[in-house]
């Protein structure tokens, strides 16, 4: 049993978007990790799908993999170890709201993405996360196909207005213009928990790093929290520690730091 198990964030933990790669330091620290018997983890509210885009993230041997905001976790082999549906009926409410309000949205299931329309602002910032948009399709798929996350183009204010329509649902923002909703099940920190216990290493010997506010819950449930420091105020003050920025080989130096490798 490892005494230590670590998770990453990718975009801006671990992916650059000013560089479009992962820093040389990190993709060594990682393996250095590994090769110390610690676990690491990958912490995201991307899906599968989205991974090949953002090559090498794709190739990095991660030991569990906490997708959709940690909606849906798998083990080394990307086989579910846990999941939380955001449920039919809610679904219908929630795209109601939005279909009657002209925002879009990415509906995403357990294979599968797509989005209701491809408005301006979404293309904007999934270009901003260098992702392509999804294919439009028939959202009344919510009817035969559970779904796990519904990542919605517009401002904090809609999340708020989202999570007081339908109370079983939380929202995780990782953009000024974009948030995640997924079931009130689900969350990162919830989802760090149960790969602790998964690992049989104590949540006291975790360390997380993160640098957004859909990191918030995940820095504070860690044994110990770390910032990037490109990351949100939010992130910095959630955090026991703020290390150097992503590209100034803040993953290194916060690991050499508290001697994991």
């Amino acid at each position: 049993m490892a005494d230590h198990i670590c998770f990453f964030d990718l975009d801006g933990t671990l992916y650059s978007h000013a560089s479009d790669s992962i820093p040389s330091s990190t993709l060594r620290s990682l393996s250095l990790l590994q090769k110390n018997g610690i676990p690491i983890v990958l912490a995201t509210g991307r899906h599968f799908a989205e991974l090949g885009q953002l090559e090498p993230a794709a190739l990095i041997p991660f030991d569990a993999w906490i997708m959709l905001t940690g909606a849906y976790i798998t083990d080394a082999g990307k086989r579910c170890i846990a999941s939380a549906e955001i449920g039919e009926e809610n679904m219908v409410v929630l795209t109601d709201w939005l279909n009657g309000h002209g925002y879009s949205y990415i509906v995403v299931e357990e294979e599968v993405n797509y989005m209701n329309s491809h408005s301006a602002l979404a293309r904007q910032v999934q270009a901003s996360i260098h992702t392509a948009l999804f294919p439009v399709m028939d959202v009344s798929r919510i009817h035969s196909h559970p779904v796990y996350q519904l990542t919605v183009f517009a401002p904090w204010s809609v999340a708020e207005e989202l999570m007081r329509l339908v109370p079983s649902v939380r929202a995780s923002q990782w953009h000024s213009s974009a948030f995640d909703l997924s079931s009130v099940k689900a969350g990162k920190g919830d989802a760090l928990r149960k790969v602790c216990d998964y690992f049989h290493v104590p949540v006291s010997g975790s360390f997380a790093f993160g640098d957004n506010n859909n990191d918030l819950d995940m820095l504070r449930a860690a044994g110990t929290g770390i910032a990037m420091g490109n990351g949100s105020p939010g992130a910095k003050q959630a955090a026991d520690y703020v290390t150097d920025d992503i590209d100034a080989d803040g993953i290194e130096h916060a690991l050499l730091h508290f001697g994991l490798i």
